[in-house]
């Protein structure tokens, strides 16, 4: 029975590290595919940007075309095209002009815009996608050893001399809540006083005991 939970404990330690790598290819290719929607993003924008040019140049043909026509009806109508009111009626005309096409180039660089933000949280996903399988990876090697420690437990506590993972300090289970959190980076905080400094505790030192001179600590005076 104690060899039976040593197997099922590496079962379950290989079916863990299967589970990993399974979530790690499929957070890979969503990832693919988010990376795939932010070049299809600026592929778009460019497109609207070169779209808003080519109507604006349409626009204002247009609208020469038109001063072109106001200005031969003038002629013809015997007014003077130069003074007066007639290049006014000209210079209303390329007003209109110059408002649209900069509304037509307005219009195209604002959906370009929201197209290359589009793109930027598509490649934010990706990344996060990213991050989601190592973190499925590195999971899923914590579940495992937590497997084989607690398959190794029950083997060493059938056979009569006791469980070395056992007690009240059981590793198994540790292994496993950190299977299932995932690990912690977070950097050891002293707590031993003054003397500490950076993130890992650094013991005070004592010169003199019991009228014993001590070794010199590397950092405090001999």
């Amino acid at each position: 029975m104690a060899m039976l939970g040593l197997i099922g404990g590496v079962i379950s330690a290989f079916g863990a590290i299967q589970a990993g790598q399974a979530q790690k290819a499929s957070a890979d290719y969503q990832a693919a595919v988010a990376r795939n929607n932010k070049i299809i993003a600026e592929q778009s924008a460019v497109y609207d940007l070169q779209s808003g040019q080519v109507e604006e140049q349409a626009s204002r043909m247009k609208y020469g075309e038109a001063i072109g026509e106001a200005k031969a009806a003038q002629s013809a109508s015997g007014i003077e095209t130069e003074t007066g009111s007639a290049p006014k009626a000209r210079q209303t005309i390329q007003l209109m002009e110059e408002l649209d096409a900069a509304t037509i180039a307005d219009r195209a660089g604002l959906s370009a815009y929201y197209k290359r933000v589009q793109g930027t949280n598509f490649e934010a996903e990706a990344r996060l996608r990213e991050f989601e399988g190592k973190q499925a990876v590195t999971a899923s090697y914590f579940s495992a050893a937590g497997s084989l420690i607690g398959g190794l437990s029950s083997m060493m506590g059938s056979g009569g001399g006791g469980s070395m993972f056992g007690g009240s300090g059981s590793v198994a289970p540790k292994w496993n809540e950190m299977a299932s959190t995932g690990p912690s980076y977070e950097p050891f905080k002293s707590t031993y006083g003054p003397y500490s400094s950076g993130p890992y505790p650094t013991v005070r030192p004592s010169y003199y005991s019991g009228g014993t001179r001590l070794p010199t600590v590397a950092g405090f005076p001999g």
